[in-house]
């Protein structure tokens, strides 16, 4: 098992890395191309798709992971028929409803074609996913990552050429299409057998997991609502199209943090009732987090008023105010963020839920007002005004594996984030980068703790135990 997650958690980080590279400069071109507004659109159309998308799938992929043994062949045709049938149901919905619906209350008619088309590519893929689940289900990340990153590299090159060539928005619906038609290589990878299935029993099985399933994702889906709703209604659509690239721009520095959290799952649950070593575990995976994830992403806002400009043009000079915020929203739902793995392995799933529903509450009540007052920042200040309710998943730790150690993570984001603060606020490259260099060997002269986890993290990376960026030393 452990050579497994092994395996995957290196063929994840190729995967990420790869997916990383191709992304951020395929956003940098569109991002200089297209403009504020443009992504504005393409934040606004990207919710309601990705929300089409899970309404489609509709757990089905999940369900196939979670059988035991191989899948029977009734599963995986009910699978496709499910898909098949919803997909074309729901773009019936989409065609006559939901696109003109919000073409409408966004007053741009631009967004009823890029909701549209970029449906179709979504169900596309949907259907596809299913060679995906049973490739995961056999913890093949390796072909998994093939198949995804075959998808970002789909989706950006026709994008930036059909831009490139004055197609303006509708080089994203090209984009989305080709990245549906490339979903195919999934079913060349791992073929399954197109037929529509009919099987009663089956359909009422998959259908109940796929409704919890669906209704676990729900709270999740909403909260990300925020920016497309809120901002894109209240702030425009320049707004939305900043927030769209700030958010872009934190996921592209912390991909560290998608891989650890995926392999957090099977590792968490490889140590069993091991409550002990789970808290350790995540004491000592979230600092690791915070020093692979985290810090490139504190050193990035610390000189974006320079850097922001340089890649995506002066229009994007705002970026960089956002940064700083999410930055700091980051490194708090860093320190939390392992909670959420350990408790569902400990199947804790509700409270889990009601966390994510709380500060989901939180936020809905907070960011209409907040953005209102102060724009496209009241998005990130109502997120940090928000983090109370990680209280909430405190508890349930606490309460389930025993009191964690804050400390030395507390103190971690606290340096680190002044450290980032006063570069930034010097807006001189030269001495930023003096002033972010100088006071961090300042820190970890003082701080021995730090000195010694450096130390640690750099020895597991360099003996290739990728593994135990949870699992080294965590009996104290």
């Amino acid at each position: 098992m452990r050579n497994k997650i092994k395996k995957a958690f290196v063929n994840l980080s190729f995967r990420q890395l790869a997916g990383l590279i191709v992304s951020a400069f395929g956003s940098i071109l569109l991002a200089r191309i297209l403009g504020l507004e443009i992504f504005g659109l393409y934040a606004v159309s990207s919710f309601f798709v990705n929300l089409f998308g899970s309404f489609i799938s509709f757990g089905t992929g999940a369900f196939l992971i979670r059988i035991q043994g191989e899948p029977e062949e009734v599963y995986i045709r009910t699978a496709f028929t499910m898909v098949l049938i919803k997909g074309f149901i729901l773009l019936l919905f989409i065609y006559y409803i939901l696109a003109p619906i919000i073409s409408s209350w966004y007053d741009n008619e631009y967004l009823y074609d890029l909701v549209f088309f970029s449906s179709i590519a979504v169900f596309l893929s949907s259907v596809f996913k299913i060679s995906t689940a049973l490739l995961e289900k056999e913890m093949a990340y390796g072909k998994v990552g093939i198949i995804e990153v075959t998808g970002i590299v789909s989706f950006y090159i026709p994008a930036v050429v059909s831009a490139f060539f004055g197609f303006g928005v509708f080089s994203i619906v090209i984009g989305e299409l080709f990245r549906g038609i490339s979903s195919i290589i999934a079913f060349l990878i791992r073929p399954f057998t197109f037929r529509i299935v009919l099987c009663k029993k089956t359909y009422l099985e998959m259908f109940r997991f796929g409704f919890s399933y669906l209704s676990a994702m729900i709270p999740w889906t909403i909260n990300n609502a925020l920016n497309p709703v809120v901002v894109g209604k209240i702030a425009g659509m320049e707004a939305a199209g900043i927030i769209r690239l700030s958010e872009g721009i934190v996921n592209h520095l912390t991909f560290f943090t998608a891989i650890t959290d995926r392999i957090s799952y099977p590792l968490f649950a490889e140590y069993g009732d091991q409550k002990e070593r789970i808290r350790n575990a995540v004491e000592k995976g979230r600092i690791y987090q915070f020093l692979l994830a985290c810090i490139p992403l504190f050193v990035f806002s610390a000189l974006s008023y320079k850097l922001v400009p340089l890649l995506y043009g002066d229009q994007w000079h705002e970026v960089t105010n956002v940064l700083l915020l999410l930055s700091l929203t980051y490194g708090i739902n860093t320190i939390f963020g392992l909670y959420s793995s350990s408790l569902i392995v400990a199947g804790k799933n509700w409270d889990v839920m009601k966390f994510t529903v709380i500060n989901g509450v939180c936020l809905w009540l907070l960011s209409p007002v907040t953005v209102y007052f102060v724009g496209y920042l009241g998005y990130p200040v109502a997120i940090l005004a928000s983090s109370f309710s990680y209280y909430i998943m405190h508890k349930s730790f606490v309460k389930n594996y025993g009191a964690p150690v804050y400390r030395i993570i507390f103190k971690l984001l606290f340096f680190s984030y002044l450290i980032m603060l006063t570069a930034w606020l010097v807006k001189n490259i030269f001495f930023s980068l003096i002033i972010l260099l100088s006071l961090s060997a300042l820190y970890l002269g003082f701080s021995k703790e730090m000195k010694s986890l450096c130390y640690e993290l750099l020895s597991i990376i360099k003996g290739s135990k990728s593994e135990q960026v949870f699992a080294h030393a965590t009996d104290r």
